[in-house]
């Protein structure tokens, strides 16, 4: 959802000036009655842009709305935190495999086997004398060794570290068909030069209608133009803007109607 400054193109920390004048400006460029041929769009846009103004311009009003704003991005940032994750569960000793109980109490019987096997063998070289083994089965019958108990078994299951990804670059824009760099006027074209002292939207337009530049432009901004002749230039607020034509400055004032003004230079 778009907040107020988005709708009139400033920050919120911009000043009543600043509000007043983006406001101009949007205004001249949405009014129904300059956008005939899409008066639904410029209505709709009018009517935002003037709501905005109005909520902005008022103190009361702005402050009561920063606040709520702020109130509801607090509360997003709650609802987008990570929920605590659930303690895994203890394991009792009576929950331990049987498995791992049997190899337990299988040591102990073990243990008292080798023990009674002992014994027995004392007790028959006593009275027998020592038992000769002479065959491969005997030695089998005599030769008893305890079962070495199983070795325990991994159950883990080697994860595989995630594969981190890049994103793709975004792809390049090229700039706008204004010229960059040392701008030269050739045969045939005129130099422009606009310097900005407040926000003023502004288009300018070359001899084959080709739209060389429209956007909005801040105070310390410059706008410098080399095409084709007659230029035509739009300017949203007159009183924001210094123009010069071919090294010479331009009286705007004959051109204005009302804050705004439209020249046609180099006829």
């Amino acid at each position: 959802m778009r907040t107020h400054y988005e709708n009139l193109q400033i920050t919120e920390t911009a000043g009543a000036e600043v509000i007043r004048a983006a406001y101009k400006v949007l205004a001249q460029k949405w009014h129904p009655d300059k956008n005939l041929e899409q008066s639904a769009k410029a209505d709709r846009n009018f009517k935002i842009i003037t709501s905005s103004f109005e909520v902005l311009s008022d103190p009361v009003l702005r402050k009561k709305y920063d606040d709520s704003l702020s109130a509801k991005r607090s509360a997003e940032a709650v609802d987008k935190a990570p929920e605590s994750a659930p303690e895994a569960p203890t394991m009792t000793p009576s929950d331990k495999p049987t498995e791992v109980r049997s190899r337990t109490l299988r040591k102990p019987l073990w243990a008292f086997g080798a023990i009674v096997l002992v014994v027995v063998l004392i007790t028959s070289i006593f009275l027998t004398g020592p038992i000769k083994t002479t065959s491969t089965h005997s030695q089998a019958e005599t030769s008893i060794y305890p079962i070495a108990p199983p070795m325990p078994v991994s159950t883990s299951v080697a994860v595989p570290a995630a594969v981190s990804i890049a994103p793709a670059p975004a792809p390049v824009i090229p700039p706008a068909a204004v010229k960059t760099g040392p701008v030269v006027a050739g045969p045939g074209e005129g130099l422009l030069s606009i310097s900005f002292t407040n926000i003023c939207w502004t288009q300018v337009s070359d001899a084959d209608g080709k739209v060389l530049f429209n956007g909005l432009k801040r105070p310390g901004e410059s706008l410098l133009v080399a095409a084709k002749l007659p230029l035509e230039v739009r300017l949203g607020y007159t009183p924001g803007a210094q123009v010069a034509f071919n090294g010479y400055p331009v009286d705007t004032k004959p051109f204005a109607t009302g804050e705004t003004a439209r020249l046609k230079l180099g006829q």
